[in-house]
């Protein structure tokens, strides 16, 4: 997280719960002073194509089935550490965060691997 330390204000370490899609997930929350919430995120700066066409809206493309299996095999009840913004709450309760797991950040692990583009 070298590169994006600046970005970053709040860093935490929490359990990964539930990958609810192939960009969002969520947590348990260690806040510290033994307090722990559950929260959701959704990884930031990237995209994964949800729909194949318009005539098959709601339908999920190939890749964003494959990309939610990767995730959730990859966190699914993992420990991680997250990092967010406070500002990066939106309106639907979610959180933007990079997500760091075995010394990588999953968000740019997903465009590597070709699951996802960037939006930044």
């Amino acid at each position: 997280m070298a590169e994006t330390d600046e970005l970053w204000v709040w860093k935490y370490q929490a359990e990964v719960t539930k990958v609810i899609d192939e960009v969002t997930v969520k947590a348990m929350v260690d806040l510290g002073f033994n307090e722990m919430k559950e929260l959701t995120f959704t990884l930031y700066g990237i995209t994964v194509p949800k729909t194949l066409s318009q005539s098959e809206k709601g339908t999920k493309s190939a890749m964003a089935r494959k990309a939610h299996r990767w995730l959730s095999k990859r966190l699914k009840g993992e420990t991680v550490t997250l990092y967010s913004r406070k500002q990066d709450k939106l309106s639907n309760g979610l959180y933007f965060a990079s997500i760091e797991h075995d010394d990588e950040v999953i968000n740019e692990v997903m465009i590597k691997e070709g699951f996802a583009k960037t939006i930044l």
